[in-house]
């Protein structure tokens, strides 16, 4: 009987170890493939090609490109504000949402961002979007969760279905686009700076800020 269970005990942890390395070995090569082509960098100098193809016009700004499914986009949101204070006479930092062809993943918020910015309310409801995204799961890419959210927030659907079907609309969501392509974003907050740089929280604010003021002032990054 000893020897029974003993056998049963070793045979059970020889199958665990087993699951746990072709798992480990099916993740590392399936669901999270690492290359060097696919590494995100923190600060990206854009090609001459792509700055003059830019659909963004101020040679000197700092366009913020977010989501409101991104966690740090919305802790960032106070430090945002305050580096606005510091910019120079005639600069500020201008929001876009991130926007893919489909308006999948952090891109699936996009239209809700766009309309709300023609409507010229968004700016009042930025925090609660967050919020209710991020931390009470409320599901704002479902119609009908959307519909009973605009209620909820004293906006009124009808006149919310009639601007997203605006031209307006349509051309926000197409600019923003052809931001996020023209610049290759993936990953947010991200923001470009003079139409040129793309840089990536790669440290603390307030630290951070200088490092976006630095590139935005000499065109050079600060060191770490």
């Amino acid at each position: 009987m000893f020897k029974k269970c003993t056998l049963a005990i070793i045979y059970t942890v020889i199958i665990a170890i087993i699951s746990a390395l072709v798992t480990s070995w099916y993740y590392n090569n399936f669901v999270l493939p690492v290359s060097d082509s696919d590494s995100v960098s923190s600060l990206t100098e854009t090609q001459e090609s792509k700055v003059k193809a830019s659909p963004l016009q101020d040679s000197q700004s700092i366009v913020e490109v977010m989501s409101y499914g991104c966690h740090y986009c919305a802790i960032s949101e106070k430090e945002i504000k305050a580096l606005d204070e510091r910019l120079p006479a005639g600069v500020k930092v201008t929001r876009i949402h991130l926007t893919n062809q489909d308006n999948s993943g952090l891109a699936i918020y996009a239209p809700i961002f766009a309309t709300l910015e023609v409507m010229g309310i968004e700016g009042k409801y930025t925090e609660i979007i967050y919020n209710d995204i991020l931390k009470n799961n409320v599901d704002l890419s479902d119609e009908k969760t959307l519909d009973n959210w605009l209620v909820k927030n004293s906006i009124d659907v009808t006149a919310y279905k009639s601007v997203r079907q605006s031209q307006e609309v349509k051309d926000k969501l197409k600019f923003m686009l052809d931001v996020s392509q023209n610049y290759n974003i993936k990953a947010t907050p991200a923001f470009i700076i003079n139409k040129k740089w793309v840089s990536l929280q790669d440290r603390d604010y307030p630290e951070y800020s200088d490092n976006i003021l630095s590139l935005l002032k000499t065109d050079k990054p600060l060191s770490k």
